[in-house]
């Protein structure tokens, strides 16, 4: 064909040379730079088109962070230059997470507890198709361990509380490491909001409510969680069950003890 030099203006007929970049900002920022830069060589170049799938602010810190050296760089207009058509994606609504639940579980599982929780579910896990992802497989891991172990046969678990403690573990990370570390914790909220549920009064607040509950009596997510479906027992052993059996296929975070014992080594 006719190159770029011929004179002759690009004719576009026989189709167009397209680049698709996903996930950019997931890159370090030394990386997203030479990206981009790499991306600028070839924007004046007849029949290449570069699609950029990123969240914009990310990336634009990114881009900062890689050039603050340089006086007055404006991180904005850099992206403007490369940028010439913007497409932003609607947020993900709670219907869309329960209907993508529904379709995942069809292909599974006629007979699946979150669907029970399907509004907990798309109110308080992180409304991200990956996230919603590793949910489901989480639930169905520990499902199939319950099963295997013989925890649901011999009525050491309940699979209604199972996609329960699931949805917590994932959702309210602060409570679940609490309840990692004092199991009976769990079952004391849900006795303060089953007992204000019965006097017909709101939830304790301020120095009505205990010191160690107060924090998570203010999360209505939480409270109306705890509220649907069966009660966790009050058994502390009963309760570990769900614990340790999640140990094993919950991602472990960093913590701050974690960064000095490397260092220390």
């Amino acid at each position: 064909g006719k190159g770029p030099d011929s004179g002759d203006r690009f004719d576009d007929s026989d189709g167009v040379l397209v680049f698709f970049i996903d996930d950019l900002d997931r890159c370090q920022p030394n990386r997203v730079a030479r990206v981009l830069e790499t991306v600028k060589l070839f924007m004046d170049r007849p029949g290449c088109v570069f699609v950029l799938g990123m969240d914009n602010e990310i990336v634009e810190k990114a881009v900062k962070a890689q050039y603050q050296t340089i006086e007055g760089f404006d991180e904005h207009a850099y992206m403007d230059k490369i940028i010439q058509l913007q497409f932003n994606l609607p947020p993900i609504r709670p219907e869309h997470i329960q209907e993508f639940i529904q379709q995942d579980l069809v292909t599974r599982s006629d007979d699946n507890p979150i669907l029970r929780y399907l509004q907990d579910v798309s109110e308080t896990v992180e409304a991200n198709p990956r996230t919603v992802k590793r949910f489901l497989n989480t639930f169905a891991i520990q499902r199939s361990l319950a099963e295997t172990r013989g925890f649901l046969r011999d009525g050491l678990m309940d699979e209604d509380l199972l996609a329960k403690w699931i949805i917590i573990s994932f959702a309210f990370e602060q409570f679940a490491d609490s309840v990692m570390q004092r199991p009976l914790l769990i079952s004391e909220l849900q006795e303060a909001i089953r007992e204000a549920d019965g006097k017909d009064e709101g939830l304790p607040e301020g120095p009505q409510a205990p010191p160690h509950l107060r924090e998570f009596l203010e999360d209505p997510r939480l409270v109306n969680l705890l509220k649907r479906g069966k009660a966790f027992p009050s058994d502390e052993e009963e309760i570990s069950v769900y614990i340790h059996l999640s140990a094993s296929t919950q991602p472990r975070r960093a913590t701050a003890a974690d960064a000095a014992e490397v260092e220390s080594e």
